[in-house]
């Protein structure tokens, strides 16, 4: 019976069942067998995403942290990656900067792919991507906003020039200053402002149009994350004080937000970097959202239970109605 279930588990959770007793440990061995390789292992349907960050100075040594189990792994980059600042994620490739470079890195491979020049500004976190890297139709997509308008970036995979927009004041007045992580969504760039003010991005006549729908619908003094959810897009809001989490659905008839009630068996990750929905590999995860953000005294990290209308992390038995009594965002982090 031990062996049959060792078959079925996750590597880590096998170490788990392994370490339980002393007859445990004389049936199964040291080290799972079914997996043979780093790819095999991240391939697995059973992986939840991890939170990746890095409290080292130089950002040469990275913390991964499962937000089940809540164990810590470190991780250290290669030199030539020394003080580059994480821009953003997909598929377990992160996008890193560094000066004025741009590149690709994948941790748990180890493969590292350089970039053409890119003339967006390297501070600001509001970049995304098209498809992996490794694919040939890969498009690399940045948005900044000033005084002046909105500049957007461009660039495809393959191509050693950038195309570069530029929008006046004229057409971008509407689209408040505070942008976000740009999503794409059915071939276009969406990017929402704290207010819930959105502006679109057509990659294919190249044109940027604020939208008239949905207006100003919330405080714009907190941070608001659009998620690309199935054949949705969602809205997480958060609010101040006792307010609690909120989830709106873009519903494209009307171009309102609509409250969202439910992710039932998924989950969301959100942060400045990167945001993104997936299935719960095991229940006690779904209907949650998951902040880059530790929990009461670093016990674990935190996320919103859309059921208990409350924070908390698992392996505490601690629950709160805000953010207080948690550690800081983290910064040049994302999940992976």
């Amino acid at each position: 019976m031990v062996e049959l279930i060792a078959d079925y588990l996750h590597p880590l959770d096998y170490v788990h069942f392994r370490s339980v007793c002393k007859a445990n440990r004389e049936i199964m061995p040291v080290v799972k067998p079914t997996f043979t390789s780093a790819t095999q292992i991240i391939e697995t349907t059973c992986l939840s995403p991890w939170l990746v960050f890095s409290r080292d100075d130089n950002f040469t040594v990275y913390n991964f942290v499962n937000p089940v189990h809540n164990e810590n792994y470190l991780m250290k980059f290669p030199e030539l990656l020394l003080g580059a600042t994480i821009r953003y994620q997909k598929g377990g490739w992160l996008l890193l900067s560094r000066e004025e470079e741009l590149s690709f890195y994948n941790p748990f491979t180890r493969e590292t792919m350089d970039l053409p020049d890119f003339p967006g500004r390297y501070h600001m976190s509001d970049i995304s991507l098209s498809s992996l890297p490794t694919s040939s139709d890969c498009i690399i997509f940045a948005i900044e906003r000033s005084h002046y308008g909105i500049s957007i970036f461009c660039i495809r995979r393959g191509k050693q020039e950038c195309d570069e927009f530029e929008f006046d004041n004229a057409c971008t007045e509407k689209f408040p200053a505070i942008l976000n992580t740009p999503v794409l969504f059915n071939g276009v760039f969406y990017s929402v402002g704290y207010d819930g003010t959105v502006g679109q991005f057509n990659l294919g006549d190249g044109t940027w149009k604020p939208l008239e729908k949905p207006g100003k619908q919330f405080n714009d003094s907190y941070p608001s994350y659009l998620v690309e959810f199935g054949e949705d897009l969602l809205l997480v809001k958060l609010g101040y004080l006792e307010m609690p989490v909120r989830i709106f659905r873009l519903d494209f008839s009307d171009m309102e937000w609509v409250k969202f009630e439910s992710l039932g068996r998924y989950m969301l990750f959100v942060s400045d970097i990167t945001c993104f929905s997936a299935v719960a590999p095991v229940s006690r995860m779904e209907n949650k959202v998951y902040f880059p953000r530790l929990c009461m005294n670093g016990e674990g990290v935190l996320f919103y239970s859309l059921k208990t209308g409350s924070y908390q992390s698992f392996g505490t038995q601690h629950f709160a109605k805000n953010f207080c009594g948690t550690e800081g965002w983290l910064g040049n982090c994302t999940w992976i």
